[in-house]
């Protein structure tokens, strides 16, 4: 409707220009994605301004590999997709506005990365020729998650004390964490002792010598620092190891998501030859002699006289072999 504007006494002045309405586009994408499930995409369409809609439809553009899955609520649209595809089309008659709407979509497995949702309304009003159209509006949609679990420990051991073990949590893209644990297992006999530091504060942790560990934090958040301590036994040979995973939940996600295991190795520090005093990873001719003196004497054991002779006459360095017992754990150079 065009405005007339009157002074008094009823005298005609000059008629102001009409200016019709425009259409608005704005998309809420609320969760971000996970890869191999669905996401959901809301879409308001409001006219503002004069003017009566005559046609109304919405082009929506996804990222490769993407499609279109089902009509979720809102005001359904009179023509919409039937086949799973990438560029959606959207049709109202009778328009009407404001339209408010959500769409499900799906998102295929092994997606990483950011990746954008884009599109346009296009619309007539009465009154006006040709058809119109909104800019294209782009919304980003970040990857949701995943968590990342990283441990760090000395590599190697000492019997008889103590060990600690650093854990790092970190949700790497978008989305936000609504539950977050942890569950560690220990060599058999290694057991909980404390907890050196924690950021931030656990919920929930160990409160006896226990073998296998659970944390939680609650409000859970990332990234997460833990470190704790654990107690070695006496008598301890060999390589161990310490393995566990992250259990978590993310918005919008229904299903408990949990990392993979995290296996980390320690070994015993490595022990010389009884034959090295000088302790250099070398068994020189006297040092040799010296130990086969001992066994002939019978203080030492013949297999360790017997294998200092040998790493003397092939080549005098050697290293340790965790992985095998006395005497085969001293081995040569490479």
């Amino acid at each position: 409707m065009r405005n007339i504007t009157f002074i008094a006494a009823g005298v005609l002045l000059v008629p102001m220009a009409w200016a019709p309405g425009q259409m608005l586009l704005s998309r809420s994408i609320p969760c971000a994605y996970l890869p191999g499930t669905t996401l959901d995409i809301t879409v308001t369409l409001t006219l503002e301004g004069d003017g009566t809609l005559t046609g109304l439809g919405l082009e929506e553009t996804l990222p490769p590999g993407w499609t279109f899955n089902a009509l979720v609520d809102g005001d359904v649209p009179d023509i919409y997709p039937t086949t799973p595809v990438n560029f959606i089309e959207f049709l109202w008659d009778p328009p009407s506005s404001p339209v408010v709407f959500t769409y499900r979509v799906d998102v295929p497995p092994g997606e990483t990365g950011q990746k954008e949702v884009s599109g346009k309304a296009l619309y007539r009003l009465q009154g006006v020729t040709g058809e119109q159209q909104t800019d294209i509006t782009t919304s980003p949609v970040n990857i949701n998650g995943p968590l990342v679990l990283s441990r760090f420990t000395s590599s190697e051991y000492v019997e008889g004390t103590t060990l600690d073990i650093t854990v790092t949590l970190a949700l790497e893209g978008g989305g936000a964490l609504i539950g977050l644990g942890l569950e560690e297992t220990l060599p058999v006999g290694w057991t909980f002792n404390s907890i050196v530091e924690a950021s931030p504060d656990l919920s929930l942790y160990p409160t006896t010598p226990v073998g296998f560990l659970e944390f939680l934090w609650d409000p859970p958040s990332s990234p997460v620092s833990l470190t704790y301590r654990v107690n070695v036994p006496s008598g301890e040979t060999g390589q161990k190891e310490i393995s566990g995973r992250a259990v978590y939940r993310l918005q919008c996600i229904t299903e408990e998501q949990q990392t993979g295991v995290i296996t980390t190795s320690i070994g015993e520090p490595p022990v010389l030859h009884p034959a090295d005093l000088n302790g250099d990873w070398r068994i020189v001719l006297g040092e040799a002699i010296a130990y086969l003196a001992g066994w002939q004497q019978g203080t030492n054991p013949i297999g360790h006289a017997i294998r200092a002779a040998y790493l003397w006459q092939n080549g005098e360095g050697y290293v340790y072999d965790a992985g095998q017992a006395p005497p085969m754990c001293w081995v040569l150079s490479p």
